[in-house]
């Protein structure tokens, strides 16, 4: 005399027809004769009991689970937030929107027949801790690649903390309390004050903190000159929206529980502020821009300097240190772009990164008349056109501490050793040959150089030819011989780096 069970929720049924459904069943059980309703009865029971067994195995289950198409998974590309392609997900049986919509509806379906109340109750524990595990280990993979994004509020990640909520907020059958981390994520994301003396709840809170944000960010975007003013700003003490927004998050987040789920959950909540800044400091290297090509990039973009021109770019006092002072310091050091607020740091273009740092080795040799130790040894000569032969060469350099000729001989194998520095001002190379007479006779012109880069001028003429050996064409129209000269000189990479090369038009990154 039991009433008939609502199936109709189990059957392939629309829902407006469901109530239908059940009448007619309910019908059509009435004319059936008892005995045979028992049979049936006891028919049904233990199919549902030997289905539950393959339904209700877990590993079967997490494979079906994978491979359903019936709920889609949480994606991290889904959300807005940046990652590869083998990025963790979670299955979609594995949200609420699977547990609500069908995995509950199931265990409720075979509990309710009595049977395989072991089975039931170990798959609803491996589902639970394998739904809590998936979530975790969705915050903890999180991607953070540093970006710019402008729309700070409407941030990936603002989205990736609501999806994490809104499906561990879901009521699970727990043998006990939740994870301490889902714990965290829920006081994080309380919009609801806990009471009169809370002016604010947390997420409300979070999300007016991006909203400040993103109207500096959008500001910014539209003026150059107000996001090299903003860029200054975060790159010196003192409160600015971002860094406001950044303590907030150490205090959102508590520090009790899951430690380090909850040093995650701060870095995806810093991740927009974070992004926002990248914004603004892109934005600001246009602000940057005038300056550096009326003073650096136009005004030294000629091939070569002779003395004069580089002390003025390269010089203590010169072009470039005052640009540093001016415009450029709080952005770029002897270690290249400087870190403005946390990791990020102005995005100079790959271009403008190597002149930077290739011009700021030759500012501080300059400065600190840095020495650099050099061993040459010379290797025999080649006459390419003419008779003469090279007898001997004398390769003379001024410092302000006198230095010995490197005078070779052909075929003489003795290195000459000496120190460089800036305040070596002058070489000349003179090359003395033997005619068809084998009289001695002076190849001219001397080849000269002048000024601090004398050497490293001298270095960067030739041509390498392996690992610290390098060759010199030189042509003596007088005699009419050309000859190829060859010197070893260790420590030369060094002082090779030290030659003037246009600078780029822009300290971004050139248009694609």
């Amino acid at each position: 005399d039991a009433p008939e069970p609502r199936i109709a929720a189990y059957a392939p049924v629309a829902t407006s027809g469901r109530d239908a459904f059940d009448r007619c069943y309910a019908a059509f059980a009435g004319w059936i004769a008892p005995e045979e309703r028992k049979e049936r009865a006891r028919s049904e029971s233990e199919l549902v009991s030997e289905t539950a067994r393959e339904l209700l195995d877990i590993e079967r289950f997490n494979g079906w689970a994978e491979r359903t198409k019936l709920y889609p998974a949480v994606t991290y590309a889904a959300l807005g937030v940046p990652a590869g392609e083998d990025a963790p997900a979670v299955s979609g049986p594995y949200t609420r929107r699977g547990w609500e919509g069908i995995v509950s509806t199931l265990v409720r379906a075979v509990d309710a027949t009595g049977s395989s109340t072991e089975r039931v109750a170990a798959f609803r524990r491996a589902y639970v801790t394998g739904y809590d595990e998936r979530w975790r280990r969705f915050l903890h993979a999180t991607p953070m690649p540093p970006r710019a994004e402008a729309n700070v509020k409407g941030s990936g990640y603002v989205r990736l903390v609501d999806a994490i909520h809104e499906n561990t907020a879901v009521a699970l059958p727990r043998d006990g309390a939740p994870p301490a981390w889902i714990d965290v994520v829920a006081a994080v994301h309380r919009t609801e004050p806990a009471g009169e003396e809370e002016a604010q709840a947390p997420w409300p809170g979070y999300l007016a903190l991006l909203e400040q944000v993103g109207a500096e960010v959008a500001s910014a975007s539209e003026n150059p000159a107000l996001a090299l003013d903003l860029a200054r700003a975060m790159a010196q003490p003192g409160e600015t929206s971002f860094r406001k927004a950044l303590l907030a998050v150490r205090d959102l987040v508590p520090a009790t529980g899951d430690a380090a789920s909850a040093a995650k959950l701060r870095s995806i909540l810093s991740m927009p502020v974070l992004d926002g800044a990248s914004h603004v400091l892109a934005s600001s290297l246009r602000g940057l821009e005038p300056a550096w090509r009326a003073r650096i990039a136009d005004r030294f973009d000629r091939g070569q300097l002779d003395t004069q021109g580089m002390l003025e770019l390269y010089g203590r006092g010169g072009a470039l240190a005052k640009f540093l002072d001016d415009d450029l310091g709080l952005f770029w050091g002897d270690q290249g772009a400087i870190p403005v607020i946390a990791d990020r740091a102005v995005p100079f273009g790959a271009d403008a990164a190597a002149w930077l740092d290739r011009a700021g080795t030759i500012v501080r040799m300059l400065e600190t008349g840095a020495r650099v130790p050099v061993v040459m040894e010379g290797i025999p000569a080649t006459t390419t056109r003419g008779s003469i032969k090279v007898a001997r060469r004398e390769l003379r350099l001024t410092c302000s501490d006198p230095q010995p000729a490197f005078v070779y001989t052909e075929g003489g194998r003795r290195p000459h050793r000496f120190l460089w520095s800036p305040d070596c001002n002058a070489l000349e190379l003179r090359v003395v040959g033997l005619d068809a007479n084998n009289d001695e006779v002076e190849l001219r012109p001397r080849l000269r150089y002048a000024g601090p880069f004398a050497f490293p001028d001298f270095l960067n003429e030739a041509r390498p030819v392996s690992r610290d050996r390098y060759r010199w064409r030189l042509d003596y129209p007088e005699s009419g011989a050309s000859i190829e000269l060859e010197y070893v000189a260790q420590g030369a990479q060094t002082l090779r780096a030290l030659q003037h090369r246009p600078p780029p038009s822009s300290l971004g990154s050139p248009p694609r």
